[in-house]
């Protein structure tokens, strides 16, 4: 059994011998940082978020794969997406939603049902090198190092497994994400509006409208930035 005192730069380290290093994307004030992975390939940038929680003294972490130009065709479609998201979520102050490498990112712990989501977990913090080392690596080279293009990107954000379930995220961003994948890729957007049928029920909650009202008003304000 591998025994480690935890720290920041511990923690950082261990993550750096996986490849991840520090990027200069942080949320101000809410304790999350950003990793690049350089296993990355070109149009499929792979991040890792680090939110240290103070009253656990651990990080939750949460993995996601990314083509730049997809997120910023998503992000220049704000003004036309935005009557779909909570005002809220709109605000300038959402860096989240502005400045983060990732617009869907998914929780490594729930993947790997880590005790309060964060590690190192509560009652077993001395084996977290090895947890990190073993479980957390196979868990993202299983899920995520092998996503190397848009197609790849596609399917991980279609799947709907543990933790890729739609829920946690918001379903519009997602779609938006799709539908500018999709173009990018010259996919098939009927196939497309088809695979995310089960998830009418979801669109409904956060937006009042059904997926083929929203399907449509989406890809209509993605290929507005195609143009």
């Amino acid at each position: 059994m591998i025994e480690g005192t935890f720290s920041r730069e511990a923690f950082l380290g261990e993550l750096r011998s996986l490849g991840y290093e520090l990027t200069d994307s942080r949320e101000v004030g809410s304790g999350v940082e950003w990793l690049r992975w350089s296993g990355s390939k070109s149009g499929a940038t792979h991040v890792l978020q680090l939110h240290f929680g103070k009253t656990w003294n651990a990080y939750s972490m949460r993995a996601g794969v990314v083509n730049e130009g997809a997120v910023n065709i998503v992000r220049s479609a704000l003004p036309r997406i935005g009557k779909f998201l909570h005002p809220a979520l709109l605000s300038p102050k959402n860096e989240a939603l502005y400045n983060a490498p990732c617009l869907a990112s998914f929780d490594v712990g729930r993947g790997l049902d880590w005790k309060m989501l964060r590690l190192p977990q509560f009652g077993s913090r001395a084996t977290w090198i090895e947890e990190l080392r073993g479980e957390t690596a196979g868990f993202l080279k299983a899920n995520f190092w092998s996503v190397d293009d848009i197609s790849g990107i596609e399917a991980l954000l279609l799947r709907e497994e543990t933790p890729f379930e739609w829920m946690p995220t918001n379903a519009v961003l997602r779609v938006a994400e799709l539908l500018a994948l999709t173009r990018l890729g010259g996919g098939d957007l009927s196939r497309l509006e088809g695979c995310l049928g089960a998830h009418d029920e979801q669109i409904r909650r956060e937006t009042g409208k059904g997926l083929p009202e929203v399907f449509a008003s989406l890809r209509l304000a993605i290929d507005s930035q195609l143009q």
